[in-house]
């Protein structure tokens, strides 16, 4: 599972074999080009600033601004949107510190969601389990093009 997420998400160069994105061939030589294809990786591990806020965490290194003033206001309105896709039930405006582990994931999907992500890797699908019906979770799928989903043994 690893060299295949390595593979597809830029961190490694394949070997043998061919990757397809929307029906056509690419070579993925960067984790950069990767995300450029809509290719993301969701790991256990969660990667946030805890002493931002959601908005702050989705944004982080591609915020908004008014000449040189961050632009907060649509950053905040942007994130709403997308948490009331996922039906989450925290606010853009929430620390990320204060958030339980099954929100951080829900706001790292929110992320991959704003960058427009087409294929997610994800090794751990607990957080679409939890306090979700199982119509919540087709439709949580349904916002993707494509998962795949790699469980952890």
């Amino acid at each position: 599972k690893s060299t295949l997420s390595n593979i597809i998400s830029g961190l490694q160069r394949q070997s043998s074999g061919e990757i397809y994105v929307e029906g056509k061939q690419i070579d993925i030589k960067s984790t950069a080009q990767a995300r450029h294809y809509g290719i993301t990786v969701m790991t256990q591990e969660i990667d946030y600033c805890p002493n931002l806020t959601v908005a702050g965490n989705i944004f982080l290194g591609i915020e908004k601004k008014r000449g040189v003033v961050i632009d907060w206001k649509y950053m905040n309105k942007e994130t709403q949107k997308i948490l009331d896709k996922l039906g989450v039930e925290f606010s853009p405006k929430d620390k990320a510190e204060f958030l339980s582990i099954n929100q951080k994931q829900q706001m790292q999907l929110a992320r991959i969601l704003y960058k427009k992500g087409k294929l997610i890797f994800q090794y751990d699908d607990t957080f679409l389990k939890e306090k979700s019906s199982r119509k919540e979770q087709k439709r949580l799928k349904g916002e993707f093009k494509s998962i795949m989903k790699m469980m952890k043994n």
